[in-house]
């Protein structure tokens, strides 16, 4: 079962080394999303917004930037990419 994090939280447990891997998982529109693990610990967290929902970013580049920019270095991280992509298309 996966976990609500906060921003804030996410960075309480970054810098203190408690992350053991991030997941950055693309979705089937296109967007990406992140899990942790932290350390010790079985359960997968998910990076959530002020509604509660799943923060999605929509270029790999960007979330990049966001995992740069907020949290300590980390050495694992796994990559997981659709096969198939279901854009919507814009009007």
């Amino acid at each position: 079962m996966k976990q609500p994090l906060s921003e804030k939280e996410l960075i309480y447990f970054s810098k203190r080394k408690l992350l053991e891997r991030i997941t950055i998982q693309q979705l089937t529109n296109g967007h990406y999303e992140i899990f942790f693990t932290l350390k010790n610990t079985d359960t997968k967290y998910f990076l959530k917004t002020q509604r509660g929902e799943s923060r999605t970013w929509v270029s790999l580049d960007r979330l990049t930037n966001h995992i740069r920019s907020f949290y300590e270095p980390i050495d694992n991280i796994l990559l997981k990419l659709k096969k198939e992509i279901k854009y919507e298309k814009k009007h």
